[in-house]
């Protein structure tokens, strides 16, 4: 089951990262293996991570590079992903992962997606009318998985209503073969995020949601 979790970093405040990665260490699955691209962060990658035993840190790469932006970063974990990873994590150095997301990503895509996305805890997105239930109508969900986790052939379409508002990355799971085959557009200052899942389900349709709280 082994994945590699990429987490692009530019911080000028100290203490951020290590939080980050803590919460990858916590999680129920232990077959992982975390990329961090040092963007020209201020603040090193490296100087983060010196708490952490030789132990923790032999499953931890720091890649630096001069600053390139936020999907040049990214992009760079990818070119960088293992050859026998089977799943690539994306994660944003000021987010944190609940702790079993990676096991809920894992087995919902063993079950036939090619993308697993789970829901921000932070998401201030939904108001008085309207719920995670609401995200992906009902004509777009093509089994249940189990109760709040869902199968969909659909993510073009889900692109152009209202669950496109509601996707993070740091929420998302691909299989390797999908991630190799997709790049975030270093050209976009905003919405590279949604650019990139549009990339990947031009790829792809097939993508497992969840209702429930991954980051």
């Amino acid at each position: 089951m082994s994945i590699d979790i990429i987490i692009p970093y530019f911080q000028r405040t100290p203490g951020i990262l290590k939080e980050a990665v803590r919460s990858v260490m916590a999680q129920t699955v232990t077959d992982w293996h975390l990329i961090i691209v040092d963007d020209g962060s201020p603040y090193p990658a490296k100087n983060e991570l010196d708490e952490f035993s030789d132990c923790e840190l032999a499953s931890i790469r720091i890649i630096e590079q001069p600053n390139g932006g936020v999907s040049a970063a990214r992009n760079r974990g990818l070119e960088n992903v293992r050859p026998d990873a089977r799943f690539v994590a994306f994660l944003d150095s000021d987010d944190f992962l609940s702790k079993a997301h990676l096991q809920t990503a894992v087995t919902a895509i063993a079950l036939g997606a090619d993308m697993f996305r789970g829901l921000y805890a932070t998401d201030g997105s939904f108001d008085t009318d309207s719920s995670p239930s609401d995200i992906v109508p009902p004509d777009q969900r093509n089994s249940t998985i189990e109760s709040g986790t869902y199968l969909s052939q659909h993510l073009p379409r889900m692109l152009v209503g209202e669950w496109w508002r509601h996707m993070h990355l740091s929420a998302t799971v691909l299989r390797a073969e999908l991630a190799a085959r997709v790049r975030f557009d270093t050209k976009l200052r905003s919405t590279e995020d949604f650019d990139f899942f549009r990339r990947a389900a031009a790829v792809s349709p097939t993508v497992c949601f969840s209702e429930h709280v991954s980051v």
